[in-house]
């Protein structure tokens, strides 16, 4: 795709990160499969809102 045809796009971004134990964790030690999607939906959602396409 065209970079001019783009939009706001976000170039490289984590939803989630980390895992219970690990130095970087920031789930707060629920990684389940419930809690990863509905805080990725949550962030697409509130990157949608301000704009971001892509």
């Amino acid at each position: 795709m065209p970079s001019d045809e783009l939009g706001k796009t976000l170039m490289h971004e984590h939803f989630f990160f980390g895992y219970p134990a690990y130095a970087g964790d920031t789930t707060s030690g629920s990684n389940s499969r419930e809690v990863v999607i509905n805080t990725s939906i949550d962030v697409a959602e509130r990157a949608k809102a301000h704009g971001i396409e892509r």
